[in-house]
């Protein structure tokens, strides 16, 4: 009978123990989620804040150039970025197995999706066509990053609210960066999630992630280049 006891004890204990995890787990997802839907909303301006690079007669930047103020207008334009980032991707990322990602482009109020081939072409899908290519579910919330692989490709899906295309402030919150749109989270978690394995670790370190925002004048250079 002691036996049988302890062992009732033990399962109510791991069964309230996965409980309390999972309950964590919603709870978390719930409050993101809030935060970002109700709480802490993004100040919004149609007018850029940041002063565009400027050298000679070459100008670049968000100041630099006029946003995609529709889904399909942003999916023209990152369908070139797709294109570009695939053709020149070892001098981006040197030596990087992984070629010929794909990407997925979702609105996250319609839920309208566009796949991208790694030429650039684009195409909407059906829902039916979306479910096939195992994307992982998100929060639905603009700015996502996951990495897919369904029906014999594989790459970056990533989620768009049309209403922030034209808002300069999501295109400039990361100044250090440079322009930053989704193409940058297309091409740098790729990174991040495939390639960077296969690099050795840095002799130098950098444990804190400390990212230099006081002396980050090249880094933003770069990233507008790119």
């Amino acid at each position: 009978m002691a036996k049988v006891k302890g062992k009732h004890r033990v399962r109510r204990f791991f069964k309230w123990f996965f409980i309390v995890i999972i309950g964590l787990v919603v709870l978390l997802y719930a409050t993101v989620f809030i935060g970002h839907k109700f709480l802490f909303k993004l100040h919004s301006t149609n007018q850029p804040t940041i002063a565009a690079v400027s050298s000679s007669n070459y100008r670049f930047g968000a100041a630099a150039r006029t946003q995609p103020k529709t889904m399909l207008g942003y999916v023209k334009v990152v369908s070139s970025q797709v294109k570009n980032y695939n053709e020149h991707l070892n001098n981006y990322w040197p030596n990087n197995p992984q070629k010929n990602q794909y990407l997925i482009a979702q609105d996250v109020k319609t839920k309208t999706a566009y796949l991208v081939n790694p030429s650039g072409e684009y195409k909407k899908l059906t829902s039916k066509q979306f479910d096939s290519y195992n994307v992982p579910s998100t929060m639905q919330v603009t700015g996502e990053w996951n990495s897919f692989s369904g029906n014999g490709i594989e790459g970056a899906y990533i989620t768009v609210s049309p209403q922030a295309l034209s808002n300069y402030y999501v295109y400039q919150r990361y100044e250090h960066l440079g322009t930053y749109d989704q193409f940058l989270s297309y091409s740098h978690e790729l990174f991040h999630t495939i390639t960077q394995k296969n690099w050795g670790d840095s002799k130098y370190g950098n444990l804190n992630r400390d990212e230099r925002l006081s002396d980050s004048t090249g880094r933003r250079s770069r990233m507008l280049l790119m």
